[in-house]
Formats: structure tokens, C-alpha cells, sequence
């Protein structure tokens, strides 16, 4: 699937378990991300100030969206016990803001 025809999906992580994270454990959740960037797959990423973290991720399909985020270390780990994917329609000036011709 070309980059135009990929569909986007916000992952929002929460309920973070602290006590299982270790360096090795950061180290592979990292590697993670930059496998998924070499990709082409990760377009955001980032620990938000209340303890949560954001995910924009370019995939097919919602599930592979979610495959991909339950491969991530830190879910194998549990360290986010809460992981949420939703699809999201990007709205620009380039499509009118979503609102078709007018």
C-alpha cells in the first residue's frame, strides 16, 4: 500500500506500570520504534505531561494497527496497560478540511 493510500490510526497509551520498566526493556521498545520508522509506519511518537504517550501509526488496516502495537515491548511487558487505537481522518487545507467542494 502506497504512503497516499494508507490509512492513519492514534494509539493512546495509558495506565503505566513503572516498576517494569528496566533499560533493556527501553532499549527494545526503541528498537521497535525505529523498525516501524525505517518502515514508514511511525508517524509520531511521544510520552505525553500526564503520564500517557501518543502513537500516530500508518498501517492497512485497524488490525494490523493493533498487531503492531500489542508487538511493541512495552505491551508484551504490560507496561502501558491501557492501549487504545482508533482510526483518524487527517484534515488539511490540501482536502478542504474534509468539507468536499464547497
Amino acid at each position: 500500500m502506497s504512503e497516499t493510500d494508507s490509512k492513519q490510526f492514534v494509539v493512546r497509551l495509558a495506565e503505566k506500570q513503572g516498576q517494569v520498566l528496566d533499560e533493556d526493556l527501553l532499549v527494545s521498545h526503541v528498537e521497535h520504534l525505529r523498525d516501524l520508522d525505517d518502515r514508514g509506519i511511525l508517524r509520531f511518537c511521544g510520552p505525553c505531561s500526564d503520564g500517557t504517550a501518543l502513537l500516530i501509526l500508518a498501517c492497512d488496516s485497524i488490525e494490523d494497527a493493533r498487531e503492531i502495537v500489542e508487538r511493541d515491548p512495552f505491551a508484551v511487558a504490560n507496561y502501558y496497560r491501557d492501549r487504545e487505537v482508533v482510526e483518524v481522518e487527517e484534515a488539511t487545507a490540501e482536502n478542504n478540511f474534509l468539507l468536499g467542494d464547497a
